[in-house]
């Protein structure tokens, strides 16, 4: 298995989610970075019919340390950023490509600090309820926000590969939580909804 491979990408964080249902040893554990609210970094490779965790004892064998995996697996996510669609309906943009890998295009700052601030000029406010979703808005647009709530809602909790019931918002080239967050006088809370996480 070649770390230098792998693809950053989204899961719930263990200790928020679903548990292993089987004990592992340290080195038998996936390795994860966490982010916020819920969700953290994990590293896959491709193998064609499905994804494989990078475990910590790849990295071990690779001699590579977790800052150099998250590289390599930021690299390789932002390859994937380039054959995804971004279509502008409706005030928001919506992210179409590979069915696995959108919501994970959070963490591609090219795309944020270059190809979409001529769109979203005030920052951005996103959505990422399942794996294969991601929508954006401005984040001055409050129209474009109660939308994504509604997508969220409309997501959760039946949804296929569940990720988060958050909005995030976009500041200092990071994803922070949108929920109970003002930005430029918008206070804006999604309905709530049952917190499930499925892997």
């Amino acid at each position: 298995m070649n770390p230098n491979k792998a693809i950053a990408y989204f899961k719930p964080t263990w200790k928020s989610g679903k548990a292993p249902d089987i004990d592992l040893s340290n080195d038998d554990l996936p390795v994860d970075k966490p982010y916020c609210d819920g969700l953290s970094v994990f590293y896959v490779l491709d193998e064609g019919d499905h994804f494989a965790l990078i475990q910590n004892r790849h990295i071990q064998e690779a001699g590579i340390s977790v800052e150099q995996l998250n590289k390599y697996g930021l690299e390789n996510l932002s390859q994937v950023a380039d054959e995804i669609t971004m279509i502008e309906k409706d005030e928001l943009i919506y992210f179409s490509g590979s069915g696995n890998f959108e919501a994970s295009l959070l963490l591609v700052e090219k795309v944020w600090n270059e190809w979409l601030v001529e769109y979203c000029p005030n920052g951005y406010i996103a959505a990422i309820p399942a794996r294969d979703i991601l929508v954006v808005c401005d984040q001055k647009d409050e129209n474009g926000i109660k939308k994504l709530c509604e997508i969220v809602e409309r997501v959760w909790p039946t949804g296929d590969h569940l990720l988060s019931k958050s909005l995030f918002c976009y500041e200092r080239n990071n994803w922070v939580k949108f929920e109970n967050h003002e930005i430029n006088g918008i206070n804006r809370v999604c309905p709530p909804l049952i917190s499930l996480y499925i892997e």
